[in-house]
């Protein structure tokens, strides 16, 4: 920073103008004279204390910032709605093909076991009743009816269950894709509202450092311009001291008016170089502020998106891997 400053302030354009315009004014005394004393003193002790002071201010004004705060509440909050969707899905679809397998299974087998035992009862009674007690006649009724009965009771159970395992494909298919849509839409109202405050942060952030920093160019510009006339007003009153000490060396009253003279003009000169470096200080601190404000800005969005990509491509590896568990059972 104080190489910058030192290349564009001093080498660039207090160079320029103080050796274009005082140098052929002063004849080279007043140029040598504000180079050395600038240079010197300005660029080893004002600059420091502006960076110190800048930071403090940019601190503040970050942590009291509403912006931060909204951007990180609607990020939680969009990171809230797109879990708990993707959660509500992933629970029914899986909830509902274990119950599906239960109960399919128990009443499948309930079914064909009631049916085989009823069939095989009614035709072993018909074929006592109608043989009496002929061993092969009434063996023979009783297997056949209860074959036929069993068959019957096997076909209807096989059609039940084919009609209930299409039934819970469709409503674990809705379901999943209910949860699926649900999480793409939390997923992108979260992008959209974090590059949507990202934007315009960055871009209030650049409007801010802009006509702060051009402020601070004019104010500088003009105090600068006003010190350097008052110190040209005191160099030529220095010099006509001195002169006038020359030509009145031997006269008590003419020493004791230089000395006051010069104890005046050294206390105005200290004064001017005091609210000088309090000036730049303040100019450069209200621009660095604004730019590191628009930096850290434009970085937080830059990360919270890319940890939102993260999580959309964590989450769509998982649903995959369970889509996958799911149609190979």
């Amino acid at each position: 920073m104080d190489g910058w400053m030192d290349g564009w302030m001093l080498d660039g354009w207090m160079d320029g103008w103080l050796d274009g315009w005082l140098d052929g004014w002063m004849d080279g005394w007043l140029a040598g004279w504000m180079a050395g004393w600038m240079a010197g003193w300005l660029d080893g002790w004002i600059y420091r204390s502006l960076a110190r002071s800048l930071a403090g201010s940019l601190a503040r004004s970050i942590a009291r910032s509403s912006l931060a705060r909204s951007l990180a509440r609607s990020l939680a909050s969009s990171l809230a709605g797109w879990l708990d969707g993707w959660l509500d899905g992933w629970m029914d679809g899986w909830l509902a093909w274990l119950a599906g397998w239960l109960m399919a299974g128990c009443g499948w087998l309930a079914g064909w076991l009631a049916g085989w035992l009823a069939g095989w009862l009614a035709g072993w009674l018909a074929g006592c009743w109608l043989a009496g007690w002929l061993a092969v006649a009434g063996w023979l009724a009783g297997w056949l009816a209860g074959w036929l009965a069993g068959w019957l009771a096997g076909w209807l159970a096989a059609g039940w269950l084919a009609g209930w395992l299409a039934g819970w494909l469709a409503g674990w298919l809705a379901g999943l894709l209910a949860g699926w849509l649900a999480w793409l839409a939390g997923w992108l109202a979260g992008w959209l509202a974090g590059w949507l405050a990202g934007w315009l942060a960055g871009w209030l952030a650049g409007w801010l450092l802009a006509r702060s920093l051009a402020r601070s160019l004019a104010r500088s510009l003009a105090r600068s311009l006003a010190r350097s006339l008052a110190s040209l007003a005191r160099s030529l009153a220095r010099s006509l001291a001195r002169s006038l000490a020359r030509s009145l060396a031997r006269s008590p009253l003419a020493r004791s008016l230089a000395r006051s003279l010069a104890r005046s003009l050294a206390s105005l000169a200290r004064s001017l170089a005091r609210s000088l470096a309090r000036s730049l200080a303040r100019s450069l601190a209200g621009w660095l502020a604004g730019w590191l404000a628009g930096w850290l800005a434009g970085w937080l969005a830059g990360w919270l998106a890319g940890w939102l990509a993260a999580g959309w491509l964590a989450g769509s590896l998982s649903l995959a891997r369970s889509l996958a568990r799911s149609l190979a059972r």
